[in-house]
């Protein structure tokens, strides 16, 4: 019997928001998105696809290996560059 397996690469978007009835910020999961590769056009079509307006992100993060540093740089220039250039830069993961 022959196993196979098989790794999808999925964007995984958790939001933040403010509540003003509460006033606090809430954090819920929106949507996980099956990617092609992890390079810069399949995450932009992912982001795309979730309905999410370009101007409401504020930061893109990333928990990829190191391996990753400079394919996660592309996407993010690509990113800032054609859709959103008022993208923070707080750190995180990535």
């Amino acid at each position: 019997m022959k196993v196979t397996a098989s790794c999808v690469q999925s964007l995984h978007i958790p939001v933040k928001f403010f509540c003003e009835d509460y006033r606090i910020v809430l954090k819920t999961f929106y949507i996980s998105i099956p990617v092609n590769k992890g390079g810069a056009d399949s995450i932009i079509g992912a982001i795309h696809t979730s309905h999410i307006l370009w101007i409401n992100i504020l930061q893109i993060m990333s928990d990829s290996p190191n391996v990753m540093t400079v394919r996660f740089k592309d996407v993010l220039s690509k990113i800032k560059s054609q859709y959103t250039p008022h993208l923070l830069d707080i750190g995180g993961c990535s």
